[in-house]
């Protein structure tokens, strides 16, 4: 609903401008010449070809968090694959020092 809203504000918007602005210019592109192109039609292109920029420069932007983001999830993974291995580890070594704590109770043979 609020979308449709929205479109409905900026037709109203394009509307007013296309007939605030009737008259027409003549746009020179390279070796180019365009006649009787409407002011209105000019003000829309250059803000379609501004969005349009700026959507592809937010989808690059968006493609070097990602790959940021998942170079980041793989070092935290491997992290917590070493982080593991050492509490292993630890726990081997406790035991071990634990074994070597107690006193010999074998054969003790009185003389």
């Amino acid at each position: 609903m609020l979308a449709l809203l929205i479109i409905i504000i900026l037709g109203i918007g394009v509307a007013l401008l296309a007939m605030q602005n009737p008259q027409t210019v003549v746009l020179y592109a390279a070796h180019y010449r365009f006649e009787h192109i409407p002011l209105y039609a000019v003000v829309l292109g250059a803000l379609l070809f501004g969005i349009f920029i700026s959507w592809v420069i937010s989808m690059f932007d968006s493609l070097f968090t990602s790959l940021t983001l998942r170079r980041k999830d793989s070092k935290i993974k491997d992290t917590e694959k070493e982080n593991i291995e050492l509490v292993k580890r630890v726990h081997q070594l406790e035991l071990e020092n634990e074994h070597l704590k107690k006193p010999d109770t074998g054969d003790t043979r009185s003389m």
